[in-house]
């Protein structure tokens, strides 16, 4: 008496076809965030030296600070005292 149900090899194809879709999906997606978090690391970097490279140090005075009604905007005007 064999109670085994026998597999179609069929049945089997297609398990692998839905399988591997999976999987090539998953490894697509992965390779996504990695590029990504790739890019994001480099633009973070070429931000950080550019800021290293066109940043002075000055001392500036703030005289005054009005709002542009129209526009939503401070203008604050500086003197620099040398």
């Amino acid at each position: 008496m064999d109670s085994e149900v026998p597999v179609k090899p069929a049945m089997i194809t297609r398990f692998r076809q839905f399988v591997g879709k999976w999987v090539l999906f998953a490894f697509a997606l992965l390779l996504f965030v990695v590029v990504m978090k790739v890019k994001e690391f480099s633009d973070f970097h070429r931000i950080l030296a550019n800021l290293k490279a066109d940043s002075r140090i000055a001392e500036v005075l703030v005289t005054e600070s009005k709002l542009d009604e129209i526009t939503g905007l401070f203008a604050t005007p500086t003197k620099f005292p040398e």
